[in-house]
């Protein structure tokens, strides 16, 4: 549950930048589909890593780090779609093509921004408790540029207040907070702040699963992002909040696997 596992990543210089990812598969036998798995603010790609255990047999998974976060270097981008350049910048750099997205609250806002952007790269997306726009308003973000330590405090608060916080979830979450700097998870805050995708989600062509949870604080947006892309798969977890990659990733991969049989070859 927790990020256990510190073996080195792969990397790769992008944008100037060193980015990491973590990928399972040697090149030379790449199979199945390509996975590429984008984390929420304030983690890294290492809480992906039983989802790559589970589809390496099949597929080849891919998990970045976005600059800023984990074994990427920074500054972390203030806007989703640097963060969705930089993705894409790693799937050319791997030549990946037709790839499935998967994306976890902010990294879910990235996906789509992907798929929108890049439609021909996109296979189908996978959107783990997200949604079509957040709710922090710009001038919040500026007035915590001037009051990290504040910043930091409520931070620890939503922790700590989160409707999924078992002990061993809500220690995962601390450690991983404790790994990423604030200035990168403000500027994922910022990235969040200007961005919705309310007028476009319908546009979006490719197959879509919307996996949430019952006790998630984003039912409520998955629903509605239903009701503007039917075609969508909407799967609902028994049990499971926001922070379900961390609480069940086994339920999730589940989730994911049955959505991925569906798809047609």
């Amino acid at each position: 549950m927790a990020p256990a596992d510190q073996s080195r990543p792969k990397t790769l210089r992008l944008g100037g930048r060193l980015i990491a990812y973590d990928c399972p598969v040697a090149p030379s036998r790449r199979q199945g589909l390509p996975l590429l798995f984008v984390h929420s603010s304030s983690f890294d790609r290492t809480i992906w890593r039983p989802l790559l255990e589970r589809f390496t047999a099949a597929h080849t998974p891919i998990a970045i780090d976005l600059p800023g976060h984990g074994d990427s270097e920074g500054p972390a981008c203030e806007r989703i779609e640097h963060c969705r350049d930089f993705v894409k910048a790693l799937a050319d750099a791997l030549d990946l093509e037709r790839i499935v997205l998967i994306g976890h609250s902010f990294g879910g806002a990235i996906a789509q921004d992907y798929a929108l952007a890049y439609p021909s790269q996109v296979r189908a997306l996978a959107l783990i408790s997200t949604s079509l726009k957040f709710g922090t308003k710009p001038e919040q973000i500026e007035h915590w540029r001037g009051n990290l330590s504040e910043f930091k405090r409520i931070k620890e608060q939503t922790a700590e207040a989160s409707e999924d916080a078992t002990l061993p979830v809500l220690k995962a979450l601390r450690d991983y907070r404790a790994r990423i700097p604030l200035e990168s998870q403000l500027a994922d805050m910022a990235a969040m702040s200007q961005w919705s995708n309310e007028a476009r989600f319908a546009e979006t062509g490719c197959p879509i699963a919307l996996i949430t949870g019952d006790r998630d604080m984003l039912l409520d947006a998955h629903k509605r992002m239903h009701g503007l892309a039917p075609h969508a798969t909407m799967v609902v977890l028994p049990r499971l909040g926001h922070l379900m990659v961390l609480e069940q990733p086994g339920a999730i991969a589940d989730a994911i696997a049955r959505w991925l049989a569906t798809l047609p070859r």
